[in-house]
């Protein structure tokens, strides 16, 4: 059996956990769930029945969309 999946594939697929989503972000738990009920932050995905992440590249996007230049 192949894996179809190329690495560039496997990127597009990455989910992160919630203290990495902090880590990256700067950002609160609480602050971070705030945004994400507004809209303001990509949605989490249901990865198991405890377990959540947010896609890593729209993470990525939203990271490099509200970075200021000094």
């Amino acid at each position: 059996m192949q894996n179809h999946l190329s690495p560039k594939n496997s990127e597009d697929i990455r989910f992160v956990r919630m203290p990495e989503v902090m880590r990256i972000t700067g950002l609160g738990r609480s602050t971070i769930y705030k945004m994400i009920r507004e809209g303001n932050l990509p949605p989490l995905t249901k990865l198991s029945s405890r377990a959540s992440g947010m896609s890593y590249p729209q993470l990525l996007c939203w990271v490099q969309s509200h970075a200021t230049v000094r």
